[in-house]
């Protein structure tokens, strides 16, 4: 009796250990994936920016029309970068996740043309929920942002 009840106890705190460890794994996944994506906005890659989505993932613009699928979602990255937005920043405020689902909190901006010539920031909050496919890697199920104001410098 004595014996199982420490084993049962010592099972408890090893998965105790273990879900903060699974939670800080998919936060990494998902920061690294991030990371790629910003390096592909920034060599121009829209091919490998739609491919971080799954093959049915969701865009939700702001004040636009959902834009659905890889191919539609690889020609909106792709007019950003015509468009001239460059410098593309995520930052991941939160993350959670449940099984092969997760969803993160976080800030973005991008340089875009000024009126006049030069370049304005254009910071934003986002929501992205992403999906673990069979082969273990988080992709954009759905994606959807909004403008926030820019910073002042007062």
């Amino acid at each position: 009796m004595l014996r199982s009840a420490a084993l049962l106890l010592l099972l408890a705190g090893l998965l105790g250990f273990a879900a903060p460890t699974r939670a800080d794994d998919v936060k990494a996944a998902i920061e690294a994936g991030n990371a790629k994506m910003e390096a592909d906005y920034a060599a121009g890659d829209t091919k490998a920016i739609a491919e971080a989505y799954t093959e049915d993932g969701v865009m939700l613009p702001p004040d636009a029309t959902v834009v659905s699928g890889r191919a539609a979602i690889e020609a909106v990255w792709k007019s950003w970068i015509d468009d001239g937005l460059k410098n593309l920043k995520l930052k991941t405020t939160a993350v959670e996740s449940a099984s092969d689902l997760a969803y993160e909190i976080g800030n973005f901006s991008l340089e875009v043309p000024a009126k006049g010539g030069g370049t304005a920031l254009a910071p934003g909050n986002y929501v992205v929920i992403w999906k673990r496919g069979d082969d273990g890697v988080w992709r954009i199920k759905v994606d959807t942002w909004n403008d926030a104001p820019a910073p002042t410098t007062d």
